[in-house]
Formats: structure tokens, C-alpha cells, sequence
């Protein structure tokens, strides 16, 4: 549910802009809800989610990009590269600062 809000909110922003992005992704993720709390409703309403994402993607390809999308790819490629280091320092076990590096340095 939060993973189709991200990809439609990222597929949106990349080719429309950030704010019709951040709409898409919010009212995607009111629709997961409304999906998940509503059993009925969740075949169509995950349809519904699939076949906008295409359209998004069939309409926003023949587009040209708008400027604030660049630097919407730019944001998410930097977010992307942080959450790549953060996992790398807790998984490679390096838990210490620069900070606390320095003040050992300065120890010795």
C-alpha cells in the first residue's frame, strides 16, 4: 500500500512536478486505506491504482519534463544515496561519528 503511494507519487513528480506528485502519492495512499478498511473495494480500487499509474506513465513519456521535475529527480537520487550510506554504516558495523573520531584523535 505505501509502496504503490511512493511509486505513483515518484512516477508523478518525475514527470509532472513535485506538488501533482506529492497529491498523487497522498491521494493514492487514501485509496490503499480505503482498500484495506474496506474489503469490497479493494479489487477495484487497486485497478484503479494500476491502470492510473500507466496512464500516468503513457501520458507523462510524450510530455516534455517540467523544471521542478529535474529537481525532483535530483531529490529523490540524494535521498536514495543517504539512505544507501545510513544502511551501509549500520550494516558494515561503523557506529561511531566523525565527532567522536576527532575527539579520540585529539586524545591521543
Amino acid at each position: 500500500m505505501l509502496l504503490a503511494a511512493v511509486v505513483v507519487g515518484a512516477l508523478t513528480a518525475y514527470y509532472f512536478g513535485l506538488r501533482p506528485g506529492a497529491y498523487a502519492a497522498v491521494a493514492t495512499f487514501v485509496l490503499s486505506l480505503v482498500a484495506m478498511f474496506v474489503p469490497r473495494l479493494a479489487l477495484p480500487v487497486n485497478l484503479l491504482v494500476a491502470v492510473g499509474a500507466i496512464l500516468i506513465w503513457r501520458v507523462g513519456r510524450s510530455r516534455p519534463r517540467p523544471p521542478d521535475a529535474v529537481f525532483a529527480l535530483r531529490f529523490m537520487q540524494g535521498g536514495v544515496k543517504h539512505l544507501w550510506s545510513m544502511v551501509s554504516k549500520r550494516v558494515s558495523g561503523d557506529q561511531k561519528d566523525k565527532k567522536d573520531e576527532r575527539n579520540d584523535r585529539d586524545r591521543s
